[in-house]
């Protein structure tokens, strides 16, 4: 064998031990990347996209994902609104593979929670449907939001939140809920 044939040989055994080296370190790498991925930044980076929600109750609730804050999701499909608190997710469908992160979404969409939200809809004194996470629905309309609950004046479903018309008032802990949904007025410029 002559000189340059085995040093073509090594170079050859060499480039290919690198590439397996190469590989070997690169899926390792995506491992570890994708080891620190979390759910909220796979939903993150499905905003505009048809999800579907299975819930803790066995609930499946489904729609265009519309924002995704600290612990909750807005769905929204006609004239349906539906906000899931997280917690009480036990499966997606529908998640783009990419994800991002809560310094890449902005300080104000990671930090506002499912109290934000509620306290707009009190602001407002939509009326709602609860659905929890023990199961039941509770019909109503919510009219303080705690750090940690919302108090539902409960009225029958299409009903408005009028003396005559509240049953009971009921303080629900955020994580007994499942999904709270609201009819929405139509979009006039759709």
């Amino acid at each position: 064998m002559r000189w340059e044939e085995l040093f073509a040989e090594l170079e050859g055994h060499w480039d290919a031990l690198s590439a397996s080296e190469r590989a070997g370190e690169i899926a390792e790498r995506t491992r570890a990347e994708l080891a620190r991925v979390q759910l909220m930044d796979r939903l993150r980076a499905s905003l505009g996209r048809e999800v579907l929600l299975t819930l803790a109750n066995g609930q499946r609730v489904s729609g265009e994902l519309r924002r995704v804050g600290a612990d909750f999701v807005l769905i929204g499909g006609g004239r349906v609104e539906l906000l899931a608190v997280v917690s009480s997710v036990v499966a997606v469908s529908g998640l783009a593979d990419q994800s991002r992160t809560a310094e890449q979404a902005g300080p104000v969409a990671t930090r506002l929670g499912i109290g934000s939200a509620l306290r707009r809809i009190a602001r407002d004194r939509l009326p709602v449907s609860v659905a929890l996470v023990a199961g039941g629905e509770v019909h109503g309309t919510p009219r303080r939001v705690g750090a940690d609950f919302v108090e539902i004046a409960e009225h029958p479903a299409g009903a408005m939140s009028r003396a005559d018309e509240i049953v009971r008032v009921s303080a629900l802990p955020f994580r007994a809920i499942a999904v709270v949904r609201r009819e929405v007025e139509p979009d006039p410029a759709v």
